[in-house]
């Protein structure tokens, strides 16, 4: 008997429901747009960690591109270089190219996860954003980014920032450039101002 009234009662509210759905024809097939997903992680405030700074100078042994055959390894240091340099002159501060007179020391290391998996991450740096890897054809892979400043002697991390999302090797030369700057500027947004 309850079963009984229990269609009754639902029978009308799927005929609502049917009639309210309708079928909306597919005009354009769904253009495959490029893997976008990433996620960062820092160890601490950078406004809390850096010393009040006014120079900034790159060090090639802490600028480290992880080799691989799919990476034009000089055009990615040199797009991270760009990027951090673009990053700190808007903070204001100045390049000073000799490393005994600079305040800090940006560093970087970039590899994709054949290179460096999170195991070997979370040994080197103490800390992984955890991005989780996809199964694909190959055109993507899990990439790492990390970004330091240190004091000039590079002995003293004093902040340190890390970045995971998924390379895109189809991707053109010009929008990988743009997604650096982009990617770096939001790892680097919480550096303080020069002399803060």
């Amino acid at each position: 008997m309850l079963r009984k009234i229990s269609s009754y009662l639902i029978l009308p509210v799927l005929v609502v429901l049917s009639a309210c759905s309708k079928d909306e024809p597919v005009t354009e097939q769904a253009v495959e747009k490029p893997m976008q997903r990433t996620t960062i992680v820092s160890d601490a405030t950078p406004g809390q960690t850096i010393p009040a700074s006014k120079t900034y100078t790159f060090v090639d042994a802490v600028n480290v591109v992880i080799e691989d055959s799919r990476l034009d390894s000089t055009a990615v240091q040199g797009e991270l270089r760009n990027a951090i340099a673009s990053v700190m002159q808007a903070k204001g501060y100045g390049y000073e190219p000799d490393v005994t007179k600079a305040d800090l020391v940006m560093g970087f290391l970039f590899s994709l996860e054949s290179g460096l998996p999170d195991a070997e991450l979370i040994k080197i740096f103490g800390l992984s954003p955890g991005l989780m890897s996809i199964n694909s054809d190959g055109r993507y892979e899990k990439a790492t980014l990390v970004l330091g400043a240190m004091s000039s002697d590079t002995k003293q991390v004093y902040w340190k920032t890390m970045l995971q999302g998924f390379a895109d090797f189809e991707r053109p030369r010009d929008e990988a450039t743009k997604r650096a700057d982009r990617l770096v500027g939001e790892m680097l947004a919480n550096i303080p101002t020069a002399e803060q």
